[in-house]
């Protein structure tokens, strides 16, 4: 192909602090995530195991916040000092249980007590978990979408390749990626030579480079064997129906609670976090989980429905969005009466959204 010279009239550089997305950011973004939600809820369960202990003397408490400080600063330092992609994956890890770490304490820098047990501490922990999740859903999804975008991805490859830490996948992403980059005239001169120079060093191409994992096209090969379409329809139904069971369920015990605000009486109050009882904010809790759950309650029935009587696709949708629903709103406003029981919900909803979205990239309408 003939190289498109740039010409200096017509060039307009970008701007110094132009956004330009990571090709890596999604998969980043969710390791951070995956570690921030999971030291959430390994370090309420450790403390809530072994009965709060607290490190520190008659003067001193060491809050577990400042460590999570000090390893979102040492996420910080090795990402700024280093430039390869396995030191990009321990600072997202680093970040994420850093997060989880400084945010679990939240209760104690929203009150004038330092009160770690504050009943709005979870709702924000699970608001602030789930933000991070949809920005991490959202920085998957973008592509450079121009030339000079497509050229700054391909150089932002370049030490992987150098190190020879990259899949036959992404050299073949990355070829790609050049020869659009040289349709451009302001980005045609150095995405030839890099083209070009990838051409005339197959060493690079060559070495340490790997196909797919053998266990990976394994678990593929048996996924097509053992769940056809009829076995994961079916199986999809009947977690469906007993979600159904457990959204009803979960409902009429919110309303229970409900009606019953300020009772001792109630056998299932001590079901509840002592702290979120008698709160001002009860109330308004109470009925927005009330709202949400009879929102996610019909999206299930009409999921069923579909799914089982009616079109497939439809009831796939409306799944989907009746676990978004449970997912965020829901549980947001649950976890203010218990934090554990929320967490638990949150894990089987978070399967079951991973089922539905595998049905559709499997079986779906291409």
């Amino acid at each position: 192909m003939p190289r498109v010279q740039p010409d200096p009239q017509n060039y307009e550089p970008t701007p110094k602090f132009a956004l330009v997305g990571r090709a890596d950011a999604g998969r980043l973004l969710t390791i951070m995530a995956a570690g921030f939600g999971t030291t959430v809820i390994f370090t309420r369960l450790y403390l809530v195991l072994t009965g709060y202990p607290q490190i520190g003397n008659g003067t001193y408490h060491i809050a577990h916040a400042l460590f999570g400080g000090l390893l979102l600063v040492f996420a910080s330092l090795i990402m700024l000092l280093y430039a390869n992609r396995g030191v990009l994956t321990l600072g997202a890890v680093l970040a994420g249980v850093g997060t989880g770490l400084f945010v679990d304490e939240i209760g104690k820098f929203i009150t004038r007590t330092n009160d770690y047990f504050f009943p709005l501490a979870a709702p924000l922990i699970y608001i602030i978990f789930m933000l991070v999740v949809l920005v991490a859903r959202y920085a998957a999804n973008i592509r450079p979408d121009n030339p000079h975008e497509k050229l700054l991805t391909a150089i932002d490859a370049l030490p992987d390749l150098v190190n020879g830490n990259v899949t036959r996948e992404e050299i073949s992403e990355l070829e790609d990626l050049l020869e659009e980059s040289r349709k451009h005239e302001s980005s045609a001169g150095l995405a030839a030579v890099l083209h070009d120079y990838l051409a005339s060093h197959p060493e690079l191409t060559a070495r340490r480079l790997h196909r797919r994992p053998k266990i990976l096209v394994g678990l593929a090969v048996a996924e097509r064997y053992l769940l056809p379409k009829r076995v994961v329809r079916s199986l999809l139904v009947a977690v469906l129906f007993l979600h159904v069971v457990w959204s009803f369920t979960r409902l009429g015990l919110t309303a229970a609670f409900a009606a019953g605000i300020g009772a001792t009486s109630l056998p299932l109050r001590e079901l509840l976090d002592p702290a979120a009882i008698d709160s001002h904010s009860t109330a308004i809790a109470w009925f927005g989980t009330i709202a949400a759950e009879a929102v996610a309650v019909l999206l299930y029935v009409h999921a069923l429905y579909q799914l089982t009587l009616r079109d497939d696709w439809e009831g796939i949708r409306s799944a989907i969005w009746a676990t978004m629903v449970s997912l965020t709103a829901v549980n947001a406003l649950s976890s203010y009466f218990h934090q554990f029981v929320t967490v638990i919900a949150a894990l089987g909803e978070g399967a079951l959204l991973l089922m539905l979205l595998r049905y559709r990239v499997r079986f779906g309408p291409r």
